[in-house]
């Protein structure tokens, strides 16, 4: 079998001037050679944190990537996470187990003015720098209702709100005071837009009812007498047109100055759930998101619009099959959804991601107060194991998750044309966000990828198997040796320029101007290091006609 028309073969000399290439192996603090007692430093958004790590081993040497990671060199605003991103492609830091220590299992997340994230836990409440958890103790003489925190507030006078099982608590320039007029356990804490901070009570032992104002002179709570039908609230949340929501039990209310509405979800009998609603958020437009920890019809994520509920539903996804535990709308209004046993959804218009204990996260089941947005964008979750931290970062990581063929990857090839190629049992490519995929059974001429090469006129070089082809407009083209024999596989594929020698050969049309391809073989006799019998190295010279 002779070379396709286009291609001469010509002999390579052993002692050829074959560019050289340096490979260096760096000692870093990431899992090679790391001192078992080193710090790992972890950068979340604007901050650099760190934790203890876990000694890692080094991989095999073989390519073998489970993602592929593209680098962006573009900063994302620091109040927002980048939307067109999946939840599965932020940097993720997962604080639990080994390494994290809390006083007792995380309940609630804020954050106060001076940047400090403080975590309210079972058994007390805890200071994050950045670096650590700090366990918190108040001034001498002083302390909190109880230990037990169910809620927190950073307020935009740089106080922070405490919510106990047993009252509420104000921390503010090294002072602590306690509300002792609005006992109960402190459900939930609110700052409205005029700076106003409310509170949503439970587990009563008076008859002032469930949503109470706080104010200089002391706490002011309003109940059945003010028209608030709600036995106890633990859910609290605001619109656009300064109305306040309280949702708990089976009934959600919305206060107007001096007046409430009541609403219950139609199908649902109060009578006969106890539990039902747990999370609210208010909408731009002045509807509210309402979560319910009852699953079914008039159950899991609805929305309430001018009285009428409605269930939220997008294609290959029922929100009314969720048990839902906690609710935030981000600053660009992507809606956090937090669930009893599913881990995490968020929602875009009728986009619906999800990400969950066997996608990295620290727990299923979200705690009731536990999604937070810091002043930087970045998403917080605290879950009954551990809290969750998302964040922007320059790499977006590509996996199944995103529409790969496989999670194995041997060879990225970003091209000039704004597409990226993905070699592994097929070809996926990356365009403008989305992945189609070249497989044997629509074009690939074999099984596995193994290298890929963009050569200056914009044709792929590709790898395969034990062949070499070229893929310039939609097809695939075969390379052969002079005998016909196939070239082996092919690792890698790099350019250089080289100064042509010999006579010149006749210009042949390729397809993208004249082009003529030179292919010279060398073989390596001494074993190389992975063990094969021998290696070859084809030089492929490419001559423009003039």
């Amino acid at each position: 079998m002779t070379a396709p028309s286009g291609y001469v073969l010509e002999p390579l000399r052993e002692d050829a001037d074959l560019p050289s290439m340096r490979i260096s192996h760096e000692q870093t603090a990431q899992g090679f050679d790391v001192e078992p007692r080193q710090v790992q430093m972890v950068s979340l958004a604007s901050k650099t944190w760190a934790r203890e790590p876990v000694p890692a081993k080094l991989g095999t040497p073989r390519l073998l990537l489970f993602c592929v990671v593209l680098f962006f060199f573009t900063i994302s605003p620091v109040d927002a996470l980048n939307t067109s991103r999946r939840i599965s492609q932020y940097g993720h830091t997962g604080m639990a187990g080994r390494g994290w220590s809390f006083s007792g299992a995380p309940n609630a997340i804020a954050q106060t003015t001076d940047g400090y994230l403080w975590i309210g836990t079972q058994a007390g409440l805890m200071r994050f720098d950045g670096v650590r958890f700090v366990s918190w103790q108040p001034p001498e003489g002083k302390e909190l209702p109880s230990s037990r925190i169910n809620s927190l507030l950073g307020a935009r006078d740089g106080s922070l709100w405490i919510g106990t099982s047993v009252g509420l608590a104000r921390w503010q320039n090294g002072n602590l005071t306690a509300y002792r007029d609005a006992p109960g356990s402190i459900m939930a804490i609110l700052e409205d837009r005029a700076g106003t901070i409310w509170i949503a009570r439970a587990n009563l032992s008076d008859a002032k009812g469930p949503l109470c104002k706080v104010a200089d002179t002391g706490v002011r709570c309003f109940g059945r007498d003010d028209g608030i039908a709600l036995p106890y609230a633990v859910a609290l949340a605001d619109d656009s047109l300064g109305n306040i929501w309280l949702g708990g039990a089976l009934i959600v209310s919305r206060w107007q100055i001096s007046s409430a509405d009541t609403y219950v979800p139609a199908g649902l009998n109060p009578a006969e759930i106890f539990n039902g609603v747990l999370a609210l958020a208010g909408r731009p437009d002045g509807s509210v998101w309402v979560g319910l920890v009852h699953a079914g019809k008039g159950g899991g994520l609805q929305r309430l619009a001018q009285g009428a509920w409605k269930p939220f539903i997008a294609p290959e996804f029922d929100g009314s099959t969720l048990e839902v535990t906690a609710l935030l709308l981000d600053r660009d209004n992507s809606l956090w959804v937090g669930t009893l046993n599913r881990g995490i959804y968020r929602i875009q218009g009728n986009k619906v991601d999800h990400f969950r204990g066997s996608d990295g996260l620290s727990g299923d089941a979200v705690s009731v107060n536990g999604l937070f947005q810091d002043r930087e964008g970045n998403i917080w979750i605290v879950t009954s194991r551990g809290i969750d931290n998302f964040h922007d970062i320059r790499v977006a990581s590509f996996s199944t998750r995103q529409g790969l063929s496989t999670d194995q990857v041997n060879s990225v090839l970003a091209s000039r044309m704004a597409t990226v190629w993905i070699g592994s049992y097929s070809l996926d490519v990356l365009r403008l966000g989305k992945i189609t995929s070249i497989q044997p059974r629509n074009g690939l001429p074999g099984q596995e990828l193994t290298s890929l090469l963009e050569d200056r006129a914009g044709r792929l070089w590709v790898g395969v198997d034990q062949e070499l082809s070229v893929y310039e407009q939609g097809k695939f083209r075969k390379i052969h040796t002079l005998d016909g024999s196939p070239l082996g596989t092919v690792r890698a594929m790099t350019k250089m320029l080289m100064a042509a020698s010999g006579p010149r050969p006749t210009p042949t049309k390729t397809g993208v101007g004249s082009f003529t391809f030179r292919i010279s073989e060398f073989v390596k006799r001494s074993p190389p290091l992975n063990c094969h019998s021998q290696t070859r190295l084809l030089l492929i010279r490419t001559v423009v006609s003039g």
